[in-house]
């Protein structure tokens, strides 16, 4: 899959256009413990597409800090420091293709 970074503004307006778009998948680390982990951050992600497609349409990600001393002593999992979005739009992969978008 071909990710090409977007606005938040051009995918809620895809989103907005297409209510019939399901989550093609999702993943969840609120607590930064995933194994390899995301040094010291959090992160969501979610896939939207068409039923019956093989790839999604769109991506959203959002990552935040983790409090240095962790979340006990008082910080709750709803606190997000130095909270981050990003946005793609997806296509198929296409051989010899041009590089048409920045994945970073």
């Amino acid at each position: 899959m071909k990710l090409v970074k977007t606005t938040v503004e051009v995918w809620q307006a895809i989103r907005d256009a297409h209510p019939e778009l399901i989550v093609f998948g999702s993943f969840s680390d609120p607590t930064g413990s995933f194994p390899d982990g995301f040094h010291g951050n959090a992160k969501m992600m979610t896939q939207y597409g068409f039923e019956g497609q093989e790839i999604p349409v769109i991506m959203a990600e959002t990552t935040w800090q983790i409090p240095s001393e962790g979340w006990g002593g008082g910080h709750s999992l709803l606190e997000r420091e130095n909270e981050y979005d990003r946005y793609w739009l997806c296509f198929p992969p296409q051989e010899n293709s041009a590089d048409i978008g920045d994945t970073k």
